[in-house]
């Protein structure tokens, strides 16, 4: 069993307890929710990680999940979310390549080589 330590529990809570459904104040004349924004935000820094990072070939795939939300009384694909390390993202080339930098797996693999 892996270990988890408390910062990563608090994090977990903290994303747990996100309304991402609620509208952002301050958001310059967009109507934008705050999953839109975190999407919009990650897609940025994890696009930037991936170029960066060295893509091997035993990095093991991770889990992901489609996230949908209701927009116009419609349930409307918003993008994916990694179920190692929680983060959500709908870039396609994010979500392809996003197992060589993701937290998660890149501890584990470190455990493996020690």
């Amino acid at each position: 069993m892996a270990k988890v330590d408390y910062q990563e529990i608090r994090v977990y809570e903290a994303r747990a307890s996100v309304d991402w459904a609620g509208q952002l104040p301050f958001n310059r004349g967009k109507q934008r929710t705050t999953l839109e924004k975190t999407i919009s935000n990650t897609n940025s820094r994890e696009l930037t990680l991936i170029h960066q990072a060295k893509k091997e070939e035993d990095v093991p795939e991770v889990r992901m999940s489609k996230i949908f939300h209701l927009k116009n009384k419609k349930w409307v694909h918003a993008g994916y979310q990694c179920l190692e390390c929680n983060k959500v993202f709908n870039d396609e080339e994010v979500r392809e390549n996003h197992r060589y930098v993701c937290k998660r797996t890149s501890t584990r693999m470190k455990e493996m080589d020690e």
